[in-house]
């Protein structure tokens, strides 16, 4: 079966790095993408992705209200969520660790260790 990712960031380079990082290192894996909560809501409830992969600093509503809104809601609580930011700091991974974010990743991403943990969500 195809794992589905859906990218939710607002920042094109960002957005086309990750996409093509996922492309080429998990064949099969479908990307989609997304640069705003409210657009990732609508494309999440949809498509009912296997994991989300979330900038903070989104236009609207940010990473951290959009988490709390899937996580509130049966159908899309379950679904695997890591950060991946420019504003990542030691206090920020606690606290994403604590509301069930899956991972937490600061931009420029450390990519062999990206790739590595990606690992066992996508296999």
């Amino acid at each position: 079966m195809c794992k589905r990712v859906l990218v939710i960031e607002d920042e094109n380079d960002s957005r086309e790095m990750v996409d093509a990082l996922l492309q080429l290192n998990f064949p099969g894996v479908q990307v989609e993408t997304a640069v705003s909560g409210e657009d990732a809501l609508a494309s999440i409830r949809k498509l009912l992705p296997d994991l989300l992969i979330i900038d903070l600093a989104l236009p609207g509503m940010d990473g951290w209200t959009l988490h709390n809104n899937l996580t509130a809601d049966p159908q899309t609580a379950n679904i695997p969520a890591i950060i991946v930011s420019a504003y990542v700091t030691p206090s920020i991974e606690q606290y994403a660790h604590a509301h069930g974010f899956s991972g937490c990743y600061a931009k420029p991403l450390d990519l062999p260790r990206f790739i590595a943990d990606m690992q066992p969500l996508l296999a």
